[in-house]
């Protein structure tokens, strides 16, 4: 008996074909670009691409977690790892030291060997788009790092630019103000419209977290030196992130 309650192969066929449009267009902008079947997968490969011994940075992402990437990072012995979110504000007297250990830690990722991300949209022709508040991650994703690596669901595949400013003002930014509320406590973030509407409101709120803008349209092997390598973007035949 066939169960019309259930789409998911439709799907996954329509979202994996996407992402194989996209990784070709990725590839065609000089980026390293792979799509892997599951979150499994994904982790195996982003091992893969870590050298022995090499210092690890990390830019905060739900999709890192969710494929055990960031659980894999708190029992390895093998890597200096530079991540900030390991920071805890429980062990410093007061929120000025904390602070500053999160910012030492943000700038040691910008020169890691390797540095890992999510993304908040990767476009159809192979554009990278994201917003961030601080801006550590978009920065390392632009320069410093030998190698930036890059996982994303396929969820976060989007037609253009606009659509990807879209879809971070609309859906993404708004549901990790929650998160960052509701996982960690910052209660400051509830001052904030899209915290209060779950729509954004364009706003100019000086905690707002929507404020360093960047489209990364390419890899350039002229400007860059012998040490550094494409960024390597894998695509997840999973929805991932937010």
């Amino acid at each position: 008996m066939i169960d019309e309650k259930d789409v998911s192969i439709e799907t996954r066929w329509y979202f994996e074909n996407l992402a194989k449009k996209a990784v070709k267009a990725l590839k065609k902008n000089n980026f390293d670009a792979e799509y892997v079947s599951d979150r499994g997968a994904a982790l195996t490969k982003v091992l893969e691409l870590i050298p022995p011994k090499g210092t690890i940075g990390c830019g905060d992402s739900v999709t890192l977690h969710q494929i055990g990437f960031i659980d894999w990072l708190k029992i390895q012995k093998e890597h200096e790892v530079f991540n900030p979110f390991f920071v805890k504000r429980s062990d410093f007297a007061d929120s000025a030291e904390y602070k500053t250990e999160c910012f030492k830690l943000a700038r040691k990722a910008l020169t890691a060997d390797i540095f890992c991300a999510g993304t908040n949209a990767i476009t159809i022709d192979g554009k990278i788009v994201n917003i961030d508040g601080s801006g550590n991650r978009v920065a390392a994703m632009i320069f410093g790092p030998s190698r930036v690596i890059i996982v994303s669901g396929f969820n976060k595949i989007v037609k253009d630019v606009e659509e990807a400013l879209k879809r971070i003002h609309e859906w993404a930014a708004p549901v990790n103000m929650k998160r960052h509320v509701y996982k960690h406590n910052q209660e400051f973030i509830t001052k904030l419209p899209c915290y209060i509407t779950g729509e954004c409101h364009n706003c100019s709120s000086e905690n707002k977290a929507c404020r360093i803008t960047t489209i990364i349209d390419g890899w350039s092997p002229i400007v860059k030196s012998p040490i550094n390598h494409p960024h390597f973007i894998i695509i997840v035949g999973e929805h991932l992130g937010i």
